[in-house]
């Protein structure tokens, strides 16, 4: 039996913004694999800190598409590797602070410029004022769900 009406999957935005994600997301994996040895997920946790130094691990669940075992597991092996440090908050003894050391910041940024260059890849796609319109249009979305 057919459905009523199906979902054109070339027109579903949900899914088309998935199947971006996912191209995107293996590009950037990419460049953290070659790059620097490190997985999507410990990417995602540099980059946290490196935007926002002293970042909670908390703070990194609430700031990216992942969650606290992923965050946990990044977190304890980019610090295995030297790469972030963890400082105990001076306000709340349960609560660690994420910093990168001197050789994580040097590996983030030899990865920075090449992600940079995937943003501009984009940018370069869709325009700039196109590019301006699409960031506040996805942040208004992901603010509302």
């Amino acid at each position: 039996m057919a459905p009523k009406s199906a979902i054109t999957l070339e027109h579903f935005l949900p899914y088309q913004l998935v199947v971006l994600a996912d191209k995107i997301d293996r590009r950037t994996a990419k460049i953290a694999r070659d790059e620097g040895d490190l997985s999507l997920s410990q990417w995602r946790v540099m980059a946290a800190i490196a935007g926002k130094a002293g970042i909670s691990a908390r703070d990194v669940v609430a700031a990216t598409p992942m969650d606290k075992g992923i965050v946990s597991r990044a977190v304890a092996s980019i610090k295995a590797r030297g790469l972030i440090e963890r400082r105990p908050s001076p306000d709340d003894a349960r609560l660690n602070h994420l910093y990168l050391t001197p050789q994580g910041a040097t590996l983030y940024d030899t990865m920075v410029d090449e992600v940079r260059d995937l943003e501009a890849m984009l940018a370069g796609i869709i325009g700039k004022p196109a590019r301006h319109t699409l960031l506040k249009t996805l942040q208004t979305i992901n603010k509302n769900l």
